[in-house]
């Protein structure tokens, strides 16, 4: 009995020397496996998410402006660059071509004329009733400018008429149609033409009235209250400009 106890404890006291004898594993290193015994598992782990250029490059700081960024490359070579928004100068206005004008070739007769039928359309579309018709003419006429039938001149003054006692020299001709209700007194119509672009008629506000004094007429030479209702701008054969101006004057009187 005492032999087998004896044979007990040098079996214990062996089998804890080679318990001791084992080598440590190493920190992080998983223990071999034994033979016929299976691997042991690694424990997993999630890689971490890496940051893009486009996440990187809006924390760099940059130009003070209104832009936007430029991104190139890859995270951590990322090319930033910031790029301000470039403000567009408005454009210049071009001045428009000046509109040619409409040559005409018709005759101071024909533009007479014409202007006549144009004032008693216009006046009779505007107005009704019983009226007594008078109408003058003028043309400023000199040697080449002479049509055949014509009586000849050699300088028919320009200070036959007068706009506000005042003499224009471009004057080249004028018609005056005189419309008189016996009940609504006397109006006028006229149409005045100049061998010019511009004339002092122009200088009178679309309110501001003038008064015109023609010197054939006695009876009807005296016009008062007068406006420019239409202006029309031509060019004649030689290039010259040509104003013709139609006026409406709501007053007639004799002539001092």
């Amino acid at each position: 009995m005492a032999m087998r106890t004896v044979f007990l404890l040098f079996g214990l006291m062996l089998l804890l020397g080679c318990a001791a004898e084992q080598p440590e594993q190493p920190a992080g290193e998983q223990p071999v496996a034994e033979p016929g015994e299976e691997p042991a598992e690694e424990p997993s782990e999630e890689p971490e998410e890496e940051m893009t250029c486009e996440e990187y490059c809006p924390t760099q700081p940059h130009i003070q402006c209104v832009g936007s960024w430029d991104i190139s490359g890859t995270y951590p070579d990322c090319v930033c660059s910031f790029e301000c928004d470039v403000e567009e100068e408005p454009e210049e206005e071009q001045e428009e071509p000046e509109d040619e004008a409409t040559v005409s070739d018709k005759t101071l007769d024909e533009m007479i004329d014409d202007g006549i039928e144009k004032m008693k359309s216009d006046f009779y579309r505007k107005n009704s009733g019983s009226f007594a018709e008078t109408t003058y003419t003028w043309k400023y006429k000199e040697g080449p400018e002479v049509q055949p039938g014509d009586l000849v001149f050699d300088t028919v003054p320009r200070e036959d008429i007068k706009f506000d006692g005042a003499v224009i020299t471009s004057l080249q001709a004028a018609a005056f149609v005189v419309f008189d209700e016996e009940d609504n007194g006397v109006r006028s119509s006229a149409m005045i033409v100049f061998l010019d672009q511009m004339t002092e008629l122009d200088s009178y506000s679309a309110s501001e009235g003038f008064d015109i004094e023609y010197f054939h007429s006695q009876d009807h030479g005296n016009m008062k209250d007068c406006w420019v209702t239409s202006k029309q701008l031509t060019k004649n054969t030689k290039g010259e400009w040509v104003s013709t101006y139609f006026i409406s004057c709501e007053r007639v009187f004799e002539r001092d």
